[in-house]
């Protein structure tokens, strides 16, 4: 269930965490506390068009890719010690951020084009 409605591809042995969301209509938000992918452990707020990923344990950077939609623009972001990108597999495009122990990240999808919000401007 938690593969299948709320896309999410651990691969625990590389530290990643895919999350490709596809919510039911009806579900406005789904929230996973506690949430173990290998010897990590995050918590998900996921929306129709955000992703809130805290990385509240681990022993090394997690890295997570959310999967991106059709033409979707990433919007910059300054001054982030290890800056978003974009990869392309053959699933289709990814933002690629990568989290140490205790990062909180938002991701936005927007009219403009999908934003990023560090951890301050989240207010963790």
């Amino acid at each position: 269930m938690i593969e299948g409605l709320l896309g999410l591809r651990p691969l625990a042995h590389r530290h990643q965490l895919s999350i490709s969301p596809g919510l039911p209509a009806s579900w406005p938000w789904v929230r996973l506390s506690g949430l173990v992918v290998g010897e990590h452990t995050v918590a998900l707020r996921i929306t129709p068009s955000s992703l809130d990923v805290l990385h509240s344990a681990g022993p090394a950077r997690l890295e997570l890719r959310y999967r991106l939609h059709g033409d979707a623009l990433l919007l910059p972001l300054d001054g982030a010690e290890h800056p978003p990108d974009e990869v392309s597999d053959a699933e289709g495009r990814w933002l690629r951020v990568v989290l140490a122990p205790g990062q909180r990240v938002l991701i936005e999808a927007t009219p403009e084009g999908i934003s990023l919000r560090s951890p301050e401007e989240v207010g963790v």
